[in-house]
């Protein structure tokens, strides 16, 4: 039967979902302090270069090796990331390296998720994988909100739905691109 199908994996499905929605409110709450500490250029520059986690991820536990051709596009996906979040002033940076290395990380490990998902997770379960996923980063970004004792307004709402559908667009395109291409093609 069609529940039968979609029971097997359910479990999978929750535990990858909880684990992203946690990486996920991770990267965007490191996104936050980063910002203030080391400014919006290194830390979108190390948030953008954390497409490499998950390439490695891909190469090194699912044997997604690329060809020549791909690591040359690979390759110039990096620099033109370095190339438009160059600084244009030549004074010395100030900045926090663990931080940065910490953005790169869970935005890559975020971006990790849709992958790992595609070669552990039961495909019929991809729509509840999402919605799990933005539901756990939904509430924990709620607890945490509570915690510091912060109401958000009308105004937040509607700029966080703004962006949450993007967001969720861009997960949900990205399984599909997976469905049908290597991971070292698909994200760069």
């Amino acid at each position: 039967s069609l529940f039968a199908s979609h029971t097997s994996g359910v479990s999978v499905t929750i535990g990858l979902s909880v684990l992203y929605g946690v990486i996920l409110l991770a990267g965007l709450v490191l996104l936050q302090v980063s910002t203030r500490k080391n400014g919006i250029v290194l830390s979108s520059l190390f948030m953008k270069l954390g497409l490499l986690v998950p390439m490695v991820v891909s190469i090194c536990f699912f044997r997604e090796i690329p060809a020549l051709f791909q690591i040359i596009g690979f390759c110039l996906a990096i620099a033109a990331i370095l190339l438009i979040n160059s600084e244009k002033e030549g004074g010395a940076v100030d900045f926090k390296v663990g931080l940065l290395i910490l953005l790169l990380l869970a935005n890559g490990g975020s971006d990790s998720m849709s992958k790992v998902f595609e070669e552990l997770g039961n495909g019929a379960l991809a729509d509840h994988f999402l919605l799990y996923t933005f539901l756990t980063a939904f509430l924990l970004g709620a607890v945490l909100a509570l915690y510091k004792k912060e109401r958000p307004g009308k105004a937040d709402i509607f700029y966080g739905l703004l962006v949450g559908v993007p967001n969720y667009l861009s997960a949900r395109f990205l399984l599909k691109a997976l469905d049908h291409m290597p991971a070292v093609i698909a994200y760069p």
